[in-house]
């Protein structure tokens, strides 16, 4: 005797035939991916972190150059009289942001190399180094003539071989 075959049974049957992943496992499989992500994430940011935070990062904060001649005499500390040669300051305020010491190798004005000190916020000159976190003021020697308005290129080159550049105008 053959049992009669309705659509109702045929589709029962088909149903049970089909297995999937019970929703505890699926879960499971979700919760492990989300977390394999979560680790290469923080992996990458920690790797990007430890860049940043182990290399000097040099901004210059602001500068300011002095005219060689202020009402026909030298403006007095700002520039000096070597012989016949004017000699300009250019004080630039540099921060160092990054995770280790910045060591300035060079400064130049208009290409040209400029002797240059480096002193802290006190005024007390401190080495060419400047510690990671902390603020320092250049005070760049240039040899020429500085007229007020006139822009001033500078370029600061650190031993790391870092190059900053800046410009500025002569203050009146």
């Amino acid at each position: 005797m053959h049992k009669k075959l309705n659509m109702k049974t045929i589709l029962e049957k088909r149903n049970r035939m089909k297995k999937g992943i019970s929703p505890v496992i699926s879960t499971i499989i979700i919760v492990a991916v989300a977390i394999a992500i979560s680790i290469a994430v923080a992996s990458w940011l920690m790797g990007l972190w430890t860049g940043f935070t182990t290399s000097e990062n040099l901004k210059i904060v602001t500068a300011t150059a002095y005219s060689s001649n202020v009402n026909g005499s030298t403006a007095a500390g700002l520039t000096e009289k070597r012989g016949n040669e004017t000699i300009a300051n250019i004080w630039i305020k540099v921060k160092n942001e990054g995770g280790a010491a910045a060591t300035i190798d060079s400064v130049y004005v208009y290409n040209k190399h400029a002797s240059f000190e480096v002193f802290n916020e006190t005024g007390g000159e401190s080495g060419n180094s400047i510690p990671a976190g902390a603020l320092r003021w250049i005070a760049a020697n240039y040899s020429g003539t500085l007229t007020p308005g006139q822009t001033v290129q500078i370029k600061i080159i650190t031993k790391a071989g870092t190059q900053l550049q800046y410009t500025t105008t002569v203050a009146p």
